[in-house]
């Protein structure tokens, strides 16, 4: 299970904030992914209407066996016609564990 909310939305002059939970039942397996996290995520206008969107953000884990722990962040490149939300970006991890 996986819950998120995005209290503060992307401005001209500051970055979206998301505040979300992986797998937070501890008593159900191992959890590998049982985490809380917070992201930031900031696009900016590039060449013909594209955007270029930055994320960084933070794992803090729930349990011994969790594998996401600490900062990790990603790229992700929007075209013109692309629906402004946090929630449908594909960022790519970029190995900063």
């Amino acid at each position: 299970m996986t819950a998120r909310v995005r209290p503060l939305k992307e401005g001209k002059y500051h970055p979206s904030i998301v505040i979300g939970t992986n797998d937070p039942f501890k008593d159900m397996g191992t959890n590998y992914f049982a985490t809380v996290y917070g992201v930031l995520t900031k696009s900016f206008s590039i060449v013909k209407g594209d955007r270029l969107a930055l994320t960084a953000g933070y794992y803090f884990p729930l349990n011994k066996h969790s594998v996401q722990d600490g900062p990790f962040g990603g790229i992700a490149t929007l075209p013109p016609d692309a629906e402004k939300s946090v929630s449908w970006r594909n960022t790519t991890p970029m190995g900063l564990t």
